[in-house]
């Protein structure tokens, strides 16, 4: 029961979210776009007016002006569900996460592994990952001539030793 209290919580902060932050940048591009203001009544009888007086559309603004209008809830729909299946933690370590490219941009680096802020999301030890990239890894060929190495190394300290060379 806890657990659902808890999914239900989520889904409700994450829509009071979304749907403030939609509304509000929504309105923007609107009004930007078009001119139209989703939150000023006289807008909107403006738009009630021309609509019920036969209003032909031939400029590309009042199809955008449609469009968004007809668009906004199913877009709304859509991006709050990508919301709810996408877990948070991703939307919170997402500044860790710029600002570790930030600095390893400035720093030079080109290496696509970070050690200490990237580590953090991934939920990894800092020594094994760091461990893991450090310690070289050797191929079929590099470790055959390793033993074969070893071996003459021994033949030639018993060699030594038995005093043929």
């Amino acid at each position: 029961m806890f657990i659902k209290m808890i999914k239900l919580i989520r889904v409700i902060f994450i829509t009071i979210i979304w749907t403030l932050l939609y509304a509000k940048y929504g309105n923007i591009v609107l009004s930007k776009l078009v001119g139209f203001d989703f939150f000023n009544r006289a807008h909107w009888h403006v738009l009630q007016n021309q609509w019920n007086g036969r209003w032909v559309i031939d400029s590309s603004r009042e199809y955008a002006l449609l469009f968004g209008i007809f668009a906004f809830i199913p877009v709304w729909l859509i991006c709050l569900i990508i919301w709810l299946r996408t877990s948070l933690i991703i939307f919170i370590a997402y500044p860790i996460k710029v600002f570790d490219k930030f600095i390893y941009v400035l720093s030079g680096s080109r290496e696509e592994h970070r050690y200490v802020l990237l580590n953090m999301i991934k939920s990894q030890k800092l020594k094994d990952s760091i461990d893991q990239y450090i310690t070289p890894k050797k191929s079929k060929t590099e470790l055959e001539a390793e033993k074969i190495r070893v071996e003459v190394r021994k033949k030639v300290r018993l060699a030594r030793e038995a005093g043929i060379i």
